[in-house]
């Protein structure tokens, strides 16, 4: 009898300790949790002792809108030191597109591939709409094929002089005298074209606002090239016009300084279902290590669509892409008028100067947001979450990798184009100078970029209209 009882005592006492031991370590796991959870985040959230809140108009305010010198300068360092981890894909190295039929992912890949690649989860919100009547705009990132005969056509809408007087008072020089009368020796530094470029996106954004405001108001989807990714988060309404232009012109200072530090390029190369562009690269920069270079930079700058690719880095490697032709199964290549190796390591010196300016930066609420805007940096679109812990730290993230990282072109573009509930794609706008992103597009949906407009043709419209009246 008293070893039946002491055994029942025992194993009560038993459970009882593991039951206490547990929830302790709860408790313990609820304090961290709570301290550092995100709660309510459409009005305000909590991080320790501080509160964060957005205001009535969709901007942050409170603790978070002014930091102290000591936390700024952590958060430097810490976007510095996160933005060497690599966002590498195995999608990025392998030839993919998408099939104009079935409107899934098609690849060539080895066996030994393809157990470890994820396809992309199709991203389907949009394609319970109808989508005939959306829009998505497309924003250039460069002004190689800046046109001023139609800037001056352009800012005849006072709207969109306002843009480039207010572009002016920010950046310090006329922008709308450089677009007109600037040499082509000045446009080709990324100090000038840059601000230029994307000056002249928010300029045709103001025009389709004022001429064409079903177009605006039915945007679902925006995504940009280089600078041009700044542009679709102005469109998005994540960030103000000021803001993004003093981000850009900051950016394009720092630019132009890692661009003076050395010599590099961009070769745009045609390839084929046979051509190892990571062999390529690798073989290139074993010329540059034997022509004197310590440390030659040469890889992917940019995945154009399938079997195309902007290669980047020090033009003592690229000047040997002739002798590999060939041996790589390269149909053709050109070397591109680039001042230097963008979305390249040669850029690495140009993360720090623009990740102070970042620090600086507030952005609005998502949930105001007219659009989804996709990064470059990872082919897929920001999340809320990027945008929730302090000061946007993983959307800023993103904005600084996007100086050294590939740019994903192909993967954004085959995630833009989506089709909705009657099988129809929406209209996409390019925005900015040249055809270079319609013609990529063509490449990689030609069924989808039948129903990519630019403005010139909206703007003829309307002139012919006004003539008559």
């Amino acid at each position: 009898m008293r070893v039946g009882v002491s055994s029942f005592f025992f194993r009560y006492q038993m459970r009882f300790s593991v039951l206490r031991d547990t929830a302790a370590v709860c408790c313990v796991y609820c304090r961290r949790s709570i301290g550092n959870s995100v709660v309510g985040f459409n009005k305000h959230f909590v991080k320790g002792q501080q509160v964060y809140r957005y205001s009535s108009n969709g901007q942050l305010v409170g603790n978070d809108a002014s930091s102290s010198g000591a936390d700024s300068e952590l958060e430097v360092r810490k976007l510095l030191k996160d933005s060497q981890i690599s966002m590498q894909t195995p999608l990025d190295n392998e030839h993919v597109n998408l099939d104009e039929n079935s409107g899934d992912f098609q690849t060539k890949l080895n066996a030994k591939t393809v157990m470890y690649l994820h396809q992309p989860k199709k991203e389907i919100p949009e394609s319970r709409f109808e989508l005939e009547t959306k829009s998505a705009y497309m924003f250039a990132g460069d002004s190689a094929n800046l046109d001023s005969v139609f800037v001056e056509r352009l800012t005849r809408e006072p709207r969109v002089k306002e843009v480039f007087e207010e572009a002016t008072s920010i950046v310090g020089y006329d922008v709308l005298d450089l677009c007109l009368n600037g040499s082509p020796s000045l446009m080709h530094d990324v100090q000038y074209s840059d601000v230029v470029t994307f000056t002249r996106s928010m300029g045709e954004l103001a025009w389709i606002k004022r001429h064409r405001p079903l177009v605006h108001s039915g945007v679902i989807m925006t995504a940009g090239i280089g600078v041009g990714e700044i542009s679709s988060l102005v469109a998005a309404g994540a960030i103000t016009l000021s803001q993004a232009l003093k981000l850009v012109k900051d950016r394009s200072e720092a630019l132009q300084q890692a661009t003076n530090l050395s010599e590099g390029g961009l070769a745009l190369v045609y390839g084929s279902k046979k051509t190892s562009f990571p062999d390529l690269c690798n073989q290139l920069a074993s010329f540059g290590e034997l022509g004197g270079i310590d440390t030659p930079v040469c890889s992917v700058a940019m995945h154009l669509h399938s079997c195309t690719k902007v290669i980047g880095g020090h033009m003592q490697c690229l000047k040997h892409l002739k002798g590999l032709q060939k041996d790589f199964n390269i149909r053709k290549f050109s070397i591109l008028d680039a001042p230097a190796a963008f979305h390249t390591s040669l850029m690495k010196t140009a993360e720090e100067p623009f990740a102070v300016s970042l620090k600086d930066i507030i952005f609005n609420d998502p949930k105001t947001w007219s659009s989804s805007v996709y990064s470059c940096v990872t082919g897929m679109r920001y999340k809320r979450d990027d945008f929730a812990m302090k000061n946007s730290y993983k959307a800023k993230l993103l904005l600084l990798k996007q100086l050294t990282s590939p740019v994903k072109w192909e993967t954004v573009a085959n995630r833009l184009a989506q089709r909705g509930r009657n099988n129809e794609y929406p209209n996409y706008y390019e925005v900015g100078s040249g055809s270079f992103i319609r013609s990529s597009f063509k490449q990689i949906n030609n069924r989808a970029a039948s129903r990519c407009k630019n403005l010139k043709s909206f703007i003829e419209v309307v002139e012919r209209r006004e003539f008559e009246a």
